[in-house]
C-alpha cells in the first residue's frame, strides 16, 4: 500500500522501491493531498506531482485501488492526474476501487472524465466514489458495481443511476442542489411509476436535501439494514412505506444534523413497526448556532425497546454495526 498526503520529491524515489520490492503483488495507492507543510514553490510541487504519477502509471495494471482525496489548491486536480492517462486505455487492467474527489474547482474536466472512463473499463472495478463529474458510463459496467458513493450529482439523474446498478450494496449520494429553508420543500426528485428493485442495497446513505419522498417511492430494498439521514429532512411516511414495501428490517439508523422542525418526523418515524428491530441509533446535533439543524431532540421515549445502543459518538455505532453485521 502507498499512502501519503502529497507527492514530494522524496516520495517518487519511495515508491519506486515499493514496486521494485513488491515482487509483482497487486498494489494500493490513496492519496490524500492537502497543503503543502514545507515551502515548496508551485513549480516543485508540479514536478513531484507528475514524476510521482508517471510512476504510478508506469505500472498501470498492477493497481487494485486507487484513491485521491485532493484539498491542494496549489495544484489543479487536471493537472494531478494527467500524467496517469499517458497509457493505453485498458492499462488499468485490474482496479477494484477508484476514488477521485475535489472539494473546490469541481472535477468535470476532460483529463477526469477520460481517466474515470479508463476505470470503468477494468473488469474488476467495484467500488467507485466520484465527486462533481458528469460521467457517460456504459450499463454493463454499472451493473457490476456493489460500493457507489456519488457526490455533486443532479438530483434527477440519481434514480437514473441506480436503475442501472442492480449488485449495488451500498450507496451513498449527495446531491449538487443545496436548497434552503424549511425541510418541506419541493421534492426535486422525479418520481417513477414503479419502484427499482435493488435486491442486495444493504446501506443507504443519503445527504444534503430536504425532501427524498420520491426517492423512498420509488425503491424497494428487501435487504436494507442501514439508513444514514444527515443534513436533511425526515419524510417519516415515505421511509415507513418503503420498509413495508420492501419487508426489510433495519438494525441501524443514523441521523445527523437534520433540519430543524423534523422532530415530529423522527418520532413517527422510530414508533414505525418496520423499525421494531432496530438495535442502534446514532443522533448527531451540531453544536453551532445558526447553521439550520434540529432542535435537541430526546428519541429515548420513543425507540423500540430492542434497540440497545443510543450514541452520539459515530466511531462506537460504526464499531457496533460491523459486530452485528
Amino acid at each position: 500500500m502507498v499512502d501519503i498526503c502529497a507527492p514530494e520529491p522524496c516520495d517518487t524515489a519511495n515508491l519506486k522501491r515499493c514496486i521494485r520490492y513488491s515482487s509483482g503483488l497487486p498494489l494500493t495507492m490513496r492519496l490524500h493531498e492537502r497543503p503543502y507543510a514545507l515551502p515548496y514553490t508551485r513549480a516543485i510541487i508540479a514536478q513531484a506531482c507528475r514524476n510521482f504519477m508517471r510512476t504510478v502509471a508506469s505500472v498501470a495494471s498492477r493497481w487494485q485501488e486507487i484513491s485521491i482525496l485532493s484539498l491542494n489548491e496549489s495544484l489543479a486536480l487536471e493537472e494531478l492526474l494527467e500524467p496517469l492517462l499517458s497509457v493505453p486505455v485498458d492499462a488499468y487492467r485490474c482496479p477494484q476501487r477508484a476514488t477521485m474527489w475535489r472539494w473546490d474547482a469541481g472535477t468535470n474536466g476532460p483529463v477526469t472524465v477520460r481517466l474515470w472512463e479508463m476505470f470503468f473499463a477494468s473488469p474488476s472495478i467495484r467500488t467507485a466514489q466520484w465527486f462533481a463529474v458528469s460521467l457517460h458510463v456504459p450499463s454493463h459496467a454499472l451493473s457490476k458495481l456493489t460500493h457507489i458513493g456519488a457526490n455533486h450529482i443532479p438530483p434527477e439523474k440519481i434514480l437514473e443511476l441506480l436503475r442501472h446498478c442492480p449488485q449495488v450494496e451500498v450507496f451513498q449520494v449527495t446531491p449538487n442542489r443545496t436548497i434552503q429553508g424549511n425541510y418541506l420543500c419541493t421534492d426535486v426528485v422525479p418520481a417513477l411509476p414503479a419502484p427499482i428493485s435493488l435486491p442486495r442495497l444493504r446501506q443507504l446513505m443519503l445527504s444534503h436535501m430536504p425532501v427524498w419522498t420520491n426517492f423512498f417511492d420509488s425503491i424497494t430494498a428487501p435487504r436494507l439494514d442501514r439508513l444514514d439521514i444527515a443534513y436533511s429532512g425526515v419524510q417519516a411516511s415515505a421511509i415507513e412505506c418503503m420498509l413495508m414495501r420492501s419487508r426489510a428490517r433495519l438494525s441501524m439508523l443514523a441521523f445527523r444534523y437534520l433540519y430543524k422542525g423534523t422532530t415530529d418526523g423522527c418520532a413517527a418515524l422510530l414508533r414505525s413497526s418496520p423499525l421494531r428491530h432496530l438495535r442502534i441509533l446514532f443522533y448527531e446535533v451540531s453544536s453551532k448556532e445558526g447553521e439550520g439543524v434540529i432542535e435537541d431532540f430526546d428519541p429515548a421515549p420513543v425507540l423500540p425497546s430492542q434497540c440497545g445502543l443510543i450514541t452520539d459518538d459515530f466511531e462506537y455505532a460504526e464499531h457496533t454495526y460491523t459486530l452485528l453485521s
